[in-house]
This record gives C-alpha cells, sequence and structure tokens, in this order.
C-alpha cells in the first residue's frame, strides 16, 4: 500500500544522537546525523512560563512522521520555524485492530528558551 501523502505536510529534519566514545571523566561523548522527512504534519501546542526568577520558557509540538520513521527518545527535531525540539519520550506507533494497517509515528517535543536558574 503507498504511504498516505498529506497534500501539506511540512518538513522536518531529525537529528539522531548516539554515543561516539566517553572523555577523559568517562562521561559519554555524543555525535549525530540529520534526517530529512518529507511529509509531516505539526501541531503547536501550549507554552509555560516561570516566573520564579527565571525567563524560562517552555513550548510543547506534536509532529506526526510518516510511517515506517526511525524516531528515538534521544533524538531533536528541526521544525520549519527554525528550532530544535528535544523529543520527549518515546514515539506512538498507532495500528488499526481491524486491518493492521500503521499509521503515522506520533512523537511529542518539547523547545526549553530563557534561564533555568
Amino acid at each position: 500500500m503507498p504511504l498516505l501523502k498529506l497534500p501539506h505536510g511540512q518538513t522536518v529534519t531529525l537529528r539522531h544522537r548516539t554515543v561516539t566514545g566517553q572523555d577523559a571523566r568517562h562521561n559519554d561523548v555524543y555525535g549525530h546525523t540529520d534526517e530529512v522527512i518529507d511529509n509531516c504534519a505539526i501541531a503547536q501546542g501550549g507554552g509555560t512560563e516561570v516566573v520564579a526568577g527565571t525567563e524560562m520558557v517552555a513550548s510543547d509540538v506534536t509532529v506526526w512522521f510518516p510511517d515506517g520513521t526511525d524516531v528515538r527518545a534521544t533524538d531533536a527535531m528541526l521544525l520549519p520555524d527554525g528550532n530544535w525540539y528535544e523529543v520527549q519520550g518515546s514515539p506512538n506507533f498507532d495500528q488499526s485492530p481491524w486491518t493492521g494497517i500503521t499509521s503515522f509515528v506520533e512523537t511529542r517535543g518539547r523547545l526549553v528558551t530563557g534561564s533555568t536558574v
């Protein structure tokens, strides 16, 4: 069955991060590869602001990637707004109990800006 094409789908870049070694203090060192994914649906969510002596703002987003996209909890997503959102948790893979057809890969993301003192 052909992939469902969204008439107004957007392009998202996934940044897959992997451990490439350890530093002198035995902390993990990360490298990354970028993968450009077309035909995504994006829904900006609400944001929150911490006003207790900080200027921290957190903005949430939901991105639906085409079926079969490999999204990991350690990934980041570059959205068309030019911001990198951290993937929050594991993605959701839906499958119809009647047909067995899988749909999009639903992924939550968060962008945190400002000071977090």
